[in-house]
């Protein structure tokens, strides 16, 4: 998985089954609400991909920024982020009709390049007020207040006029019979952009730190990119399900060397639903050379609560589930858990998983399933590249079953004890896992391809600005 994946996976275990931080490391279990109502839903601080120039830990993805295809993709995500505020502006009656496209897009140039922090609050549960503030100069500073105009002309505006104060100055655009205002005003370096129907129109503090030093937030000297989302209030007015606990996320992209490190924590307000229970991890059964290895607990309650978990027959979900993925073939990643009965519970997803494929994917009827009884493996044969199968783990790991589409070697090759120390004996960790993230990328190209082989219809191949880009910067060959 790519590193914005695992955290998504994370988020997703989290709705299941109350999983915890992508680090694994427990969040706030005090019980007690984790936020104010002062908070904001989500805030960010980007350093802008300008201030990369010079900066000793950025020359790898100075090379990638300076590709063509890295700037046919940013340009190519600008005017889908620009369409998406013509699209947000139509669907109100003062929008009708109206593109904010063209405007919007040079914005959103600069909220790329230049050092930026935004500030999302929500009001009275539903609505949202947005502060934007960008580090601009003089020229772009100048071009945002003309667009900002024009933009506000055509939605109609009831009046414009100016606003000052300490340290700032601007204009402040009104509605008629609504009680939504936006601002652009202008302070030290910066342009502040706020919108929506709270009476601040800039965060508290941010304009007298700006007067004090030269910054609207107290940034992480680190981070080039700094995210916090309060999901807990966010679920609240997106009328998400209540009966998760939402935590607050936190996503950190540091520059260390050559490379980008990506961390991200999730924080809970409430008590865990399941205890940590010990490593098992099978040693035995997962083999070198790695590309991957991911290590997850916690998830019974998730998957017991599955449809398919009670049609296959299982006698008892798993609690912990191991991934990992090998050098050189692209299809050999794997899949391992512990079973309560592994002759009952092989045979029943045996029985289970021939007619749910023949019923769903007709290209499944030209292959055939076979079990050797012998030694309780399952393999389906006939299908092109892969040749899934589901067995017994190796005879080091007894109660494990392990499942992949591409044979296991027969010859062990033991994973390095220093990557099971990592995980192996660890009493507040949930979740693990270590990649080389360059060859994963092509390996779940390939994947996906199996499976439109596999599901018996191949899609016409886009040359899409991301795939470009992915080929150009040998992320992919």
């Amino acid at each position: 998985m790519t590193r914005i994946l695992q955290f998504v996976f994370l988020l997703a275990l989290a709705v299941g089954c109350d999983a915890r931080n992508t680090r694994g490391k427990p969040g706030n279990t005090s019980g007690q609400p984790s936020t104010a109502a002062n908070q904001p839903v989500v805030r960010w601080h980007f350093v802008g991909t300008a201030s990369l120039n010079g900066n000793t830990n950025a020359a790898r993805i100075r090379r990638v920024l300076t590709e063509p295809s890295s700037k046919a993709l940013l340009r190519h995500l600008t005017d889908k982020l620009a369409q998406t505020a013509t699209n947000l502006a139509q669907t109100s009656k003062a929008g009708d009709g109206v593109n904010l496209a063209p405007l919007v897009s040079p914005m959103i140039d600069d909220l790329l390049g230049a050092e930026s922090a935004a500030y999302l609050q929500s009001v009275g549960g539903h609505g949202i007020d947005v502060t934007l503030a960008v580090r601009l100069a003089a020229d772009r500073a100048s071009l945002w207040r003309t667009n900002w105009e024009r933009a506000t002309t055509l939605l109609g505006a009831a009046s414009r006029g100016e606003v000052r104060g300490d340290g700032f100055a601007g204009l402040e655009a009104k509605w008629a019979d609504s009680p939504i205002t936006s601002r652009l005003v202008k302070a030290g370096g910066w342009t502040l952009l706020s919108w929506g129907t709270g009476s601040a129109h800039a965060p508290s503090g941010w304009l007298e730190r700006i007067k004090a030093t030269d910054q609207p937030v107290v940034a992480d000297k680190e981070a080039w990119l700094d995210i916090d989302v309060d999901l807990e209030r966010l679920a609240g007015m997106l009328s998400w399900s209540s009966s998760v606990a939402w935590p607050k996320a936190n996503l950190k992209f540091v520059g260390r060397g050559t490379n980008i490190r990506t961390t991200g924590r999730l924080s809970y307000s409430r008590p865990f639903s399941f205890k940590l229970e010990p490593w098992r991890v099978p040693t035995n059964t997962i083999s070198d050379p790695l590309v991957a290895f991911t290590a997850v607990q916690g998830i019974r309650p998730w998957l017991s609560a599955q449809p398919w978990i009670r049609d296959a027959g299982i006698a008892s979900a798993p609690n912990q589930v191991f991934a990992w993925a090998m050098a050189h073939v692209p299809f050999r990643t794997y899949l391992s858990w512990e079973v309560s009965d592994m002759t009952n519970d092989l045979r029943h997803l045996a029985r289970w998983f021939p007619p749910l494929t023949t019923n769903r994917l007709y290209w499944a009827r030209y292959s055939h399933e076979m079990i050797e009884t012998n030694d309780l493996k399952f393999i389906w044969r006939g299908l092109p590249l892969a040749e899934p199968f589901l067995q017994p783990g190796a005879s080091g790991d007894p109660r494990f079953v392990v499942t992949g589409i591409f044979p296991l070697d027969k010859k062990l090759n033991r994973a390095p004890a220093e990557l099971y120390a990592q995980v192996i004996g660890q009493t507040n960790l949930v979740y693990y896992d270590w990649e080389l993230t360059q060859v994963r990328i092509d390996d779940w190209r390939r994947l996906n391809d199996v499976y439109w082989m596999v599901a018996g219809y191949e899609p016409v191949k886009k040359i899409t600005p991301a795939r470009v880009w992915l080929t150009d910067t040998n992320v992919i060959r």
